[in-house]
C-alpha cells in the first residue's frame, strides 16, 4: 500500500462521521494529491445515495441483499474503497465492491463508478444500464452531458458535482430535491 495513504486511512473514521454532517457543499481540502482526492470521492459515494431513492426491483427493501457498488476499470480508487466501506454501511446495508471488466458484470450493481474510458465504452456500459436501477457516477469532463447521473469534478480545490436528473429518472432513480439544488444541472443533448 501506499505510504502516503497511511496517514489518511486512519483519519477515515473521522472523515467519514465529519462529512456525515456538512453540508453537501462544504466540502474543501487542499487537493495536493490524488490519493486525497480520491478518499474524498469514496466518501461522496455514501453521501450521494443519502438523496437517491431506488425502485423496488433493485432489492434494496431485502434484508440479505447488501449494497453493491461496481467500479468498471481502470480503478482510481486503488483500496481506499475496501477500507472506507469496512465498517460503512449504506442505506443500513454492507457494503460489496466489485470490479468490472465487462458491461456484462454491471448486472446486481446498485451504484456503479465509471473511471474514465473512451467515448464509445462510454456509450456502451451506459446504453446497457440507461433503464436499469444503477446509480451512475463518474468524474470525468462531458460525463454527465453524455448520460452519467452525477459526474463529478474539481473546481478551485473542491470537489463540486453536476446531476443529468433526466437520466436518473430514466432508469428509475428518484434523486432528492435538496441534493438537486446543491448541483449544477446538465442534460444531455441526445435528450436523456
Amino acid at each position: 500500500m501506499d505510504t502516503k495513504i497511511l496517514p489518511m486511512i486512519k483519519i477515515i473514521p473521522m472523515a467519514v462521521l465529519l462529512f456525515a454532517f456538512l453540508p453537501l457543499g462544504a466540502f474543501s481540502l487542499d487537493l495536493g494529491s490524488k490519493s486525497k482526492e480520491y478518499l474524498l470521492k469514496a466518501i461522496f459515494l455514501e453521501r450521494f445515495t443519502r438523496f437517491v431513492e431506488w425502485p423496488l426491483e433493485a432489492g434494496l427493501d431485502r434484508v440479505e441483499t447488501p449494497f453493491v457498488i461496481g467500479i468498471i476499470s481502470p480503478d482510481p480508487f486503488n483500496t481506499l474503497l475496501e477500507t472506507v466501506y469496512a465498517d460503512q454501511p449504506i442505506k443500513g446495508k454492507p457494503v460489496e465492491i466489485r470490479y468490472l471488466e465487462t458491461v456484462e458484470e454491471i448486472n446486481g450493481c446498485h451504484l456503479l463508478f465509471i473511471a474514465e474510458t473512451d467515448g464509445a465504452s462510454l456509450e456502451k456500459i451506459l446504453d446497457a444500464i440507461r433503464d436499469v436501477p444503477v446509480l451512475t457516477i463518474g468524474d470525468s469532463t462531458g460525463y454527465g452531458l453524455r448520460g452519467v447521473h452525477i459526474n463529478m469534478y474539481m473546481e478551485k480545490k473542491q470537489v463540486r458535482f453536476e446531476i443529468n436528473h433526466k437520466a436518473a429518472r430514466q432508469s428509475g432513480l428518484a434523486i432528492s430535491y435538496l441534493l438537486l439544488k446543491v448541483a449544477k444541472l446538465v442534460e444531455s443533448s441526445s435528450g436523456v
